[in-house]
């Protein structure tokens, strides 16, 4: 031991020689031959031969031959546990190899320590056992300091854990460069470096972040005062601020209400803009200065004094109207402050009813309730209150509403009325003009099409669109159509489509200056589509928009030299040229088609004044049912004669039909017909002038202009006039329709129209279109929507299929969160009886969905 301990200065040589494969950590990598390497780098505790515990006192961490050991302070080397037994270890590459003695096993070796001597047996040397490698500890963390300004500071941390062993100290997070020793040193502490440091211990086997130590300069923190109290104003314009007294600035501020952090209230100062009731609360500021001192003020109450409840300073007025009016009841209420505005509940007959509006006036409040479309039911006694954070009002005298006539479904309804209507034919400009078609939308706007330049007195040439109330809707493009060589025009021709898009047929010459053909499809706005291009097609006058979006027209196209009678136009757009081409010109002819409607398995019942043959040779004249691909269905037997004439058409639920037209027989204007296309002989109606009239159906019960046109009836099963369905018009009715509300639209040439047989004084100024109460207030309950097959496509859309009932309106309505108390509407549909889809787009990963009824 002793000649080893005299060779120790050539062992140092050669521990400095293989400087380069050192695995130190931190500190320990930069100690000189003679120095500590810091603590913790060695962890290994043994005696040397003075009896002196060398503890962590390592001077040097090396690796020779790919194997680590330790130098000692006393020159003693160490190497790891599990060193294996008789392993040659050479220090250098030439010099004192040294032969393994003794047991090597993990953990345990007698007195400590192995002995080792070199190959040529001339020397013996100890060799310590350095246990396992660990994960890095913090034995003792940094510890806050509060210097003073200039000062100096010193951080100290100890640590533990397997060799070598990383320093990095950071400040608030962010790394300090060069400070990567055990010990963090600053002579002169400056404001930038206040603030909290940590310090990351890293090896091998993974790292350790120590605790928080913060540095704050020893100076005395502000002094931050609110006002004790502050009252508001309610409805003023206020705010109110701290005061601070010492510190360093600069200063930052965080309001606090009851105790709860305010967004965004990061000023000196609180404002209320304008106060609440909903502001009185306690308040805080926390102030935060240069130094590192966060402070809060003391707590202050900010009061709002409660008004006195409000005063009733008018009731609303009686009346008497008529059904189908509209009337206004108004209060007024005095309350203070008079920027405040009180709610108010109006009530019918004592019970709460909602609705109404709250307008301030230089201290009173009118309270406006609006009724409009006014029904029998609606009769009563009204009266208000008004409420604020000082209480509730007493109720205002109850006004009291009569209502005049009935709300029953013949009587014309007064909340809907176009004005002047069409004026000024496009070919003849003394003449009125006439509406020749028109489409209720699902939302009740009505398109009108025909013979026309001004619609109201406003410029519409040939289309408007009317909003639910009758005014024109001007977010609806208008349009410029010009007559043809001859100088003819018409529009006869509008459908709707499922999207909201709109086809318009007709002959005119061109279409706002450039659009000739015949046929064109309109944005939901009005706008012209300009994607859909029928190609070369003749003047129809009849369309047909199925539900999964296919138009069927009755216009005239050649295709491969041959005339098409029947046009189809899949949803897409593109003219489908095999549809009806089982229909020739020898087969077709006289004035085409005039009526039509699709079955729910999708054929179409079609009729007119023409003729066709099936394919087994059965002649169907005027009336006959196509397959879905436009051929004829050979189990359709009309029997109709070829002088008969079909004009319109109408189905029911049960797959029977109406229609009206010039019959050889009798009933000779009005018809029903059996699904085989049988005529059904439970049915005889007596009604004269109706051949070229329109037909309605409305939740089965038939509707037909009666009396050369200028009447509407309405029929019985049997087929009879059902007496108590009373409506009159000056001059013809020439298009009916039905809204989503069941309420009916009567349009012809009439001026004025008398509706109700019980006050047939009820005669109404309505130019050329009218609306009908029908059956706005007898819609049957729906108790249940049975929904279908879905369909999903991602980033696409959701589909639904839904079992209808007939006359009922299905609403799909969709919303992105749960939370959120707003539905959007993406389409509705009137029920048929039939399965229906109802589709939305999906916006993002998700959604939620519902069909309502209406």
């Amino acid at each position: 031991m002793v000649e080893a301990m005299r060779d120790l200065p050539m062992l140092r040589t050669l521990v400095r020689f293989f400087l380069g494969l050192c695995l130190g950590v931190g500190a320990a990598a930069d100690v000189a031959d003679g120095d500590y390497g810091g603590p913790g780098l060695g962890g290994v505790y043994t005696k040397n031969s003075a009896g002196k515990e060398t503890g962590p006192e390592v001077a040097q961490l090396r690796v020779f031959n790919g194997t680590p050991y330790s130098v000692f302070e006393d020159g003693s080397l160490g190497f790891p546990i599990g060193s294996s037994l008789g392993e040659v270890i050479s220090l250098t590459e030439a010099d004192y190899p040294l032969f393994l003695l003794g047991p090597a096993l993990a953990g345990v070796a007698p007195n400590g320590h192995l002995m080792a001597t070199n190959v040529d047996g001339g020397f013996t040397y100890r060799l310590d056992l350095i246990p396992p490698a660990t994960m890095p500890q913090v034995t003792v963390p940094p510890t806050d300091v509060t210097p003073e300004l200039n000062g100096p500071v010193s951080l100290f941390i100890n640590s533990a854990g397997g060799a070598p062993l990383r320093y990095q100290w950071m400040l608030n997070n962010q790394p300090l460069a060069g400070e990567t020793r055990y010990r963090l040193d600053i002579a002169h502490i400056q404001p930038s470096q206040l603030g909290s440091y940590v310090c990351v211990i890293s090896n091998p086997q993974g790292s350790v972040t120590s605790s928080v130590a913060r540095v704050k300069l020893n100076v005395p923190a502000p002094v931050v005062t609110l006002p004790a109290t502050f009252p508001l104003t309610p409805g003023a314009n206020t705010s109110f601020g701290t005061t601070v007294t010492g510190g360093q600035p600069p200063f930052t501020y965080q309001w606090y209400k009851n105790g709860e952090l305010l967004p965004g209230k990061t000023e000196f100062s609180i404002g209320f803009f304008p106060a609440a009731f909903t502001d009185a609360g306690t308040y805080y500021v926390v102030v935060n200065d240069g130094f590192g001192n966060s402070v809060p003020s003391n707590p202050c109450q900010v009061t709002v004094p409660l008004p006195d409840a409000p005063l009733v300073f008018a009731s609303p007025q009686s009346a008497t109207v008529e059904a189908g009016a509209t009337v206004t009841f108004r209060a007024r209420f005095y309350s203070q402050p008079p920027n405040v505005l009180p709610t108010v509940q109006w009530r019918r007959n004592g019970v709460p009813i909602a609705g109404g509006t709250v307008l301030s006036d230089q201290g009173q409040f009118a309270a406006v309730f609006t009724l409009e479309s006014i029904k029998l039911a609606d009769a009563g006694s009204y009266d208000c209150v008004a409420s604020n954070a000082g209480g509730t009002s007493l109720p205002t005298q109850a006004a009291v509403l009569v209502v005049k006539g009935s709300d029953s479904p013949d009587r014309v309804d007064l909340s809907f009325n176009a004005g002047g209507a069409f004026e000024q034919a496009f070919n003849n400009p003394t003449s009125q003009g006439s509406i020749e078609g028109l489409a209720v939308q699902p939302d009740n706007k009505i398109i009108v099409v025909g013979s026309f330049q001004k619609w109201n007195g406003q410029a519409r040439t040939n289309i408007v669109r009317l909003n639910e109330d009758g005014s024109i809707d001007p977010t609806f493009a208008a349009h410029h159509f010009t007559t043809t060589a001859n100088g003819e025009i018409s529009v006869p021709g509008v459908a709707v489509a499922p999207d909201g898009k709109i086809y318009v047929t007709g002959n005119w010459g061109t279409l706002d200056g450039g659009n000739t053909t015949p046929l064109v499809r309109l944005n939901s706005n009005g706008t012209l589509d300009t994607t859909f291009q029928p190609g070369a097609v003749a003047p129809g006058s009849l369309l047909l928009v199925k539900s999964d979006g296919t138009l069927l027209n009755n216009g005239v196209s050649l295709v491969n030299n041959a005339i098409r009678y029947l046009l189809q136009y899949p949803a897409g757009g593109a003219f489908n040229a095999n549809f009806g081409a089982g229909f020739t010109a020898s087969r077709f002819s006289g004035s085409g088609a005039s009526g039509w409607f699709v079955n729910p398995d999708g054929t179409i019942v079609l009729g007119g004044g023409f003729g066709a043959v099936d394919a087994a040779g059965f002649a169907q004249f005027n009336l006959t049912k196509l397959n879905a691909d436009g051929s004829l269905a050979p189990s359709f037997h009309s029997f109709l004669e070829s002088g008969d004439l079909v004009n319109h058409l109408a189905r029911l639920s049960d797959g029977r039909f109406m229609a009206t037209g010039d019959f050889q027989s009798a009933p000779k204007n009005v018809r029903r017909f059996l699904a085989s296309g049988a005529v059904d002989t439970a049915f005889n109606c007596p009604v004269d002038g109706a051949a070229f009239a329109p037909v309605l159906v409305d939740l089965d019960t038939v509707y037909v202009p009666a009396n050369t046109g200028n009447n509407l009836a309405r029929l019985r099963t049997d087929g009879a006039v059902d007496d108590s369905f009373f409506v009159k018009a000056n001059d013809d009715i020439k298009f009916t329709a039905v809204d989503s509300r069941g309420r009916l639209i009567i349009a012809g040439r009439f001026t004025e129209v008398t509706g109700s047989l019980d006050d047939p004084a009820h005669t109404v100024a309505r130019k050329g279109i009218a609306r009908l109460n029908g059956r706005s207030t007898t819609t049957p309950p729906v108790t249940e929507v049975t929904l279908g097959n879905l369909n999903v496509t991602p980033g696409g859309g959701l589909g639904f299929s839904v079992a209808t009932q007939v006359g009922v309106t299905y609403v799909l309505e969709t919303k992105t969160s749960l939370t959120d108390p707003n539905w959007t509407v993406s389409q509705t549909i009137v029920g048929d009886g039939t399965t229906r889809s109802l589709e939305a787009a999906l916006a993002g990963l998700k959604g939620f969905f519902r069909v309502r009824t209406q």
